[in-house]
């Protein structure tokens, strides 16, 4: 009796995991620098990237070399993104705002299964990937982040304010990071930059128009 209790508990901590996803909101603005082309690890100017649709500045995306497309944020994370930070105005810059969110998940979807299993079996089969968290489809391959995949029900799992009370095997814990940027610190830069070359291009224009009729 006792092997089974044992047994059913070894079993029970397998089923469940935890995702804790920590996101630095990061609030100081700043100024693109660079940025590393993928496929030579050259570094582009804002201007090149863009030309060469390495970066989207509508999207705020950052297209990799496999062609997928991951956050401006992310991209700076990783180093593929090159910024300076500064302070707005003579204020002094603020700290990065750190939230950390636990989520205990007692189960997944296998798509190609239809039916739910295990955090360690989701883990094996990988449909939750080890380094992102995110819940990936294992019949189309669509990644979906930890959040949306929980929205959508693809993750079972609820939000937990003290993991440490919880009996889980901690092979079964997945640690996510981001970097998030307000949209508009990201762009600041870049819109400045097409402000300016619109103004370069208005004024070369009119001068153009001048000796145009200076001509004639």
């Amino acid at each position: 009796m006792d092997f089974v209790s044992k047994k059913k508990i070894r079993e029970e901590r397998n089923s469940y995991g935890l995702i804790t996803v920590k996101i630095t909101k990061e609030t100081r603005p700043y100024t693109i620098t660079a940025v590393v082309d993928p496929s030579s690890d050259t570094k582009l100017t804002v201007n090149q990237a863009a030309s060469k649709n390495i970066l989207d500045t509508h999207s705020s995306t950052y297209r990799t070399e496999t062609g997928e497309t991951i956050a401006i944020a992310d991209a700076i994370a990783s180093g593929l993104v090159l910024v300076e930070y500064h302070d707005s105005h003579g204020e002094v810059a603020h700290k990065p705002e750190v939230q950390i969110k636990t989520y205990a998940v007692h189960g997944v979807v296998d798509q190609r299964k239809k039916e739910k299993v295990s955090f360690s079996d989701a883990i094996r089969d990988g449909l939750l990937h080890r380094d992102t968290g995110e819940y990936v489809n294992n019949v189309t391959g669509e990644r979906v982040g930890v959040h949306e995949a929980i929205m959508k029900g693809f993750i079972k799992a609820r939000v937990v304010s003290d993991p440490s009370k919880l009996e889980i095997n901690p092979e079964n814990t997945i640690i996510v990071e981001k970097l998030a940027h307000a949209r508009t610190k990201i762009l600041q830069s870049v819109k400045a930059m097409n402000a300016f070359k619109k103004a370069g291009h208005s004024h070369g224009a009119a001068a153009a128009n001048g000796n145009g009729v200076g001509k004639s």
